[in-house]
């Protein structure tokens, strides 16, 4: 033999070099930190989503609380919903949006009639808001799952804008955005 030691299991004395154990554990710590790090920004991501659907949640209640209870049948001219079905419609597609996109269950587009008082109209948000808010804490945030909550936050802003232009038109100020 050329001097290297018997690794056929020959011999019982047979120990690596220290070179290999150290090379063993650099790969682990790196492995180690790399896993720590990945998890960090999981949990970092989660808690910008969950900030972000939570900013949407007030703003939106805030937007529902400015129309008085007798603007909530207004409609504008031309419009395809008052303004309580349009409060219903952004409540509806947040459990839509959570169902098919965050959850992973994908369920058919079949809202029920928008009606609803201001009280009933705001709960209602709320119970959507929480789902959306309880699944984003207990779901593997998957590429599918995150852009849908980014999905969501974007229905939500579009017909929440739309809201605004009801309450400037019922000459409401509308209150102040939100970031």
């Amino acid at each position: 033999m050329n001097g290297d030691p018997d690794i056929s299991g020959g011999s019982s004395d047979f120990r690596p070099p220290t070179s290999v154990f150290r090379k063993i554990a650099g790969f682990l710590k790196s492995f180690a930190c790399r896993l720590y790090s990945f998890a960090e920004k999981y949990s970092i991501m989660k808690e910008q989503l969950l900030s972000t659907v939570e900013n949407s949640r007030n703003y939106t209640l805030q937007v529902a609380d400015a129309m008085p209870e007798n603007g909530y049948s207004f409609k504008p001219s031309g419009a395809g919903w008052n303004f309580a079905e349009l409060l219903h419609h952004i409540a509806y597609g947040i459990l839509w949006w959570n169902d098919n996109y965050v959850k992973g269950n994908k369920t058919e587009w079949n809202p029920p009639a928008g009606t609803g008082n201001k009280q009933q109209l705001k709960s209602y948000l709320n119970q959507a808001y929480d789902s959306l808010i309880d699944a984003v804490k207990k779901q593997k945030l998957t590429d599918e799952a995150i852009n849908g909550v980014h999905a969501t936050i974007d229905h939500v802003t579009h017909h929440r804008g739309q809201a605004v232009i009801y309450l400037r038109t019922n000459g409401v100020t509308p209150p102040e955005y939100m970031y």
